[in-house]
């Protein structure tokens, strides 16, 4: 969940997988368009997972008691003009069927999702239960060669059978046999240690958004826009800024005092600073020393040594031999520096308070822990936060300090969640002016063309990947075609392969229309390769069917990480491009 670059500037239909309902049921939406092979419709448990490192998947959410949806299994047929009515009819219907019309804070999931890219499935699966880990964080591990527990507070499930997902998204296991060397198989491993451990799970808190907040105006800084909340060097860099500008000098002295260092005005603020020792007449195998100091605030009086830990491995730090890490290597660099100076040192680390380290015994005598939390609430006190909201780079920094203060990951993610969604709600619900009826609640785009009411031929053999579907026709020959979800530039591209002046602000209506005025016939028009549709609602659709279907089939092959046979035919290409997709849905 919550993968790809799709979501840096649209709302991911999976979220609906942690919120429940008006109608108090959870649906749910697999990644990533939503369908699956109808080979795996018997599966009755969905793990929901997020990225946590390059091997390994951090569970958010276990539903139980999955039923599919009408329309999530279902094939494409070769008439490319029915796809939207086979599949998001069958959806509309369902969706009509269930208590409430499947609404979320008030507002239908057809409207919530009716702008987004991905909208020809609206869900999955009806859940008979969703839950969220309780107080524990869970992690599966695709790394054979080993795992990295941080503390005893974490689930670590290593899969040493399966490859973990990359293209598709999702990943389907199956009781197995254990390999060789291994007391349970992949299956059995999950199913004990996490599905059945009831001390992991709890139903408390599965959200349900209320709509009852506006984010309209918040502000997007850097942080959000560079997706820098989590990335500890420009936090450091930030910290390390406001806290050397000579106007806030008298905050961080504040706050520091409460922690008994006395800062002098005129301290200097380093980063990155390297903690080698290389005075020769210091024994490196006795004093190990090196590494580089996040944040090192000195004066005449203080030496303090932070480091700034964000991310999950923060406790995973490397040694250099038994009972030394890279914080005891600056503990002695320290007592080095002020040997010679007389200064009195200090050692911090700051740390989210969802992943606040566990330090062994000699280290916790030195290092003090620093939370987020007690920052922001330091800058909350209304004196501290004049300081802040007098500038805006620095309330930006407070609002991504404030995104590590929550006690848990999933803490974290849902008030994400909740934010975005919110937000979304609150689009819906404004562009609403009028009772919807059964026609207004769906995607137009799923309006039937009257033209095309025939009885669905199926094709021998058919893929879908993203906006491109890919059938094998009765000859043998393959079909390549592009259903647009972004329809207006499509439209556009059809303008301007036949010279056609246009205004960039008319609606994608009054584009479809004009065009198909100037050069189709009746709600229809075929520019090149390009199928302009307009509906009885009078939404527009696009699709194209390829001349060059090889040429289609490496495009298509290029997104999902196929290698293309250039020594083969477009029909063995083709035909063997649709299983490998299939075979990863």
């Amino acid at each position: 969940m919550y993968a790809g670059d799709y979501l840096s500037s649209n709302l991911g239909h999976e979220i609906i997988n942690l919120f429940q309902a008006d109608n108090g049921h959870h649906y749910l939406y697999l990644n990533s368009s939503g369908n699956l092979n109808k080979a795996h419709e018997g599966l009755d448990i969905m793990l929901m997972v997020k990225a946590h490192s390059a091997d390994s998947f951090e569970v958010i959410g276990l539903a139980k008691g999955l039923h599919v949806a009408p329309g999530a299994t279902m094939t494409m047929p070769r008439d490319i003009s029915q796809k939207v009515d086979l599949i998001s009819r069958a959806q509309r219907d369902y969706i009509a069927s269930e208590p409430g019309d499947v609404s979320y804070g008030g507002v239908s999931i057809l409207d919530i999702f009716n702008d987004a890219e991905q909208q020809n499935i609206f869900i999955t699966y009806k859940a008979d239960k969703v839950l969220v880990p309780s107080n524990r964080r869970i992690f599966l591990q695709y790394d054979k060669n080993g795992l990295n527990k941080f503390d005893n507070k974490e689930v670590i499930v290593a899969l040493k059978s399966h490859n973990m997902p990359r293209t598709s998204l999702k990943s389907y296991i199956y009781p197995e046999e254990s390999i060789d060397g291994e007391q349970l198989s992949d299956y059995d491993n999950i199913l004990t240690n996490i599905v059945e451990n009831a001390d992991l799970w709890t139903d408390k808190a599965v959200w349900k958004p209320l709509c009852n907040k506006s984010t309209a105006n918040q502000r997007i800084s850097l942080f959000d826009i560079c997706k820098m909340r989590d990335d500890e060097n420009r936090v450091s860099n930030a910290l390390a800024y406001f806290m050397s500008l000579e106007q806030y000098r008298p905050l961080w002295i504040k706050f520091f005092g409460y922690y008994g260092v006395h800062l002098h005005n005129n301290y200097n603020v380093g980063r990155e600073i390297s903690s080698k020792i290389t005075d020769e007449s210091i024994d490196p195998a006795r004093y190990p020393s090196g590494g580089r100091i996040d944040l090192l605030i000195e004066d005449s009086g203080n030496f303090v040594v932070i480091e700034n830990k964000i991310k999950s491995d923060i406790n995973n730090v490397k040694s250099d031999g038994e009972g030394m890490n890279q914080l005891h290597r600056y503990i002695n660099f320290a007592r080095h520096k002020v040997s010679a100076t007389g200064q009195t040192p200090y050692f911090f680390i700051i740390a989210p308070n969802y992943n606040i380290p566990l330090l062994d015994e000699d280290t916790s005598k030195r290092y003090r822990i620093i939370t987020y939390r007690d920052i922001c609430e330091f800058l909350d006190e209304p004196t501290n936060m004049a300081a802040v909201e007098s500038d805006w780079n620095f309330r930006a920094l407070y609002d991504v300090m404030k995104w590590h203060t929550f006690d848990s990951p999933n803490e974290y993610l849902r008030y994400e969640m909740q934010e975005k969604f919110e937000q979304r709600l609150k689009t819906a619900s404004s562009s609403i002016s009028a009772p919807k009826t059964e026609t207004s609640k769906l995607s137009n785009a799923i309006e039937k063309n009257n033209k095309k009411q025939s009885v669905l031929n199926m094709a021998k053999k058919s893929a879908i990947s993203g906006e491109y579907i890919i059938t094998v026709e009765d000859s043998g020959s393959i079909r390549v075609c592009k259903i647009y979800d972004n329809v207006k530039a499509s439209l556009r591209e059809c303008a301007e392969a036949k010279g056609f002046e246009y205004d960039p602000n008319w609606t994608t209506r009054q584009f479809g229309s004009k065009l198909i005025k100037e050069f189709g016939e009746g709600n229809e028009a075929t520019i090149g390769e390009y199928t302009i549709v307009k509906r009885d609602s009078g939404s527009i659709e696009t699709y194209r069917t390829y001349d060059n279907t090889l040429g289609a089939l490496r495009e298509i092959a290029s997104k999902v990480g196929f290698n293309i046979n250039e020594s083969s035919n477009t029909r063995q290409n083709g035909s063997k491009l649709i299983d490998f997709i299939n075979s990863n849905k």
